[in-house]
């Protein structure tokens, strides 16, 4: 019945050191890609004195100057800032509930023939939603994908995992063709 907490935090670790010390769980498709940058860990755990159970978790993973490229170079990033948060509580018996948020807003990506200056078009991209593990279903999700420059794209919705996947989703796009379009280098 005492409260309980676990973090762990760590600042500016190497990715390509990462990279090698977890060769051997990275498939065999993405060896030859090049990774740079460092990355900021945060994570924690928490259940507060005479909780029914519940654990509350959080953390926050930021990376800084990263890169990554395909060896032909048709997919490459350079100069990332990505922001990953995430929240939560939850316990086996009584389900999970959780958010999360991805922020990019530096930086440039290429991919075969979209090329993003994050730095004019931010990314904010959230999700909330909660897992019921007696029913094997999600339910109350929601998801916000937004450019600033461009629009946003909103989902909200259920899944159910058992006995067969099943959607029930609900989209609506508000986009400024324009400015999409302007993502093509050829434009």
């Amino acid at each position: 019945s005492a409260a309980s907490e676990l973090r762990l935090e760590s600042r500016g670790l190497d990715v390509p050191a990462l990279r090698t010390i977890a060769a051997p769980f990275i498939p065999a498709g993405f060896a030859g890609w090049e990774l740079g940058g460092t990355l900021d860990l945060s994570l924690t755990a928490r259940r507060p004195a005479a909780a029914r159970g519940d654990w509350g978790f959080s953390g926050t993973v930021a990376l800084a100057g990263a890169k990554f490229n395909d060896p032909s170079f048709s997919v490459a990033s350079e100069g990332l800032d990505p922001v990953f948060k995430f929240e939560g509580t939850g316990s086996p018996a009584h389900g999970l509930s959780f958010s999360g948020s991805l922020d990019i807003g530096q930086g440039e990506s290429l991919w075969k023939s979209l090329y993003v200056a994050w730095n004019k078009h931010p990314l904010r991209l959230t999700a909330a939603g909660r897992y019921d593990p007696g029913s094997g279903s999600f339910d109350g999700l929601t998801a916000r994908v937004l450019l600033p420059e461009i629009g946003s794209i909103d989902v909200a919705g259920s899944a159910r995992l058992a006995p067969a996947l099943s959607l029930d989703l609900k989209t609506t796009a508000d986009l400024r063709l324009g400015p999409l379009y302007s993502l093509y280098p050829q434009a």
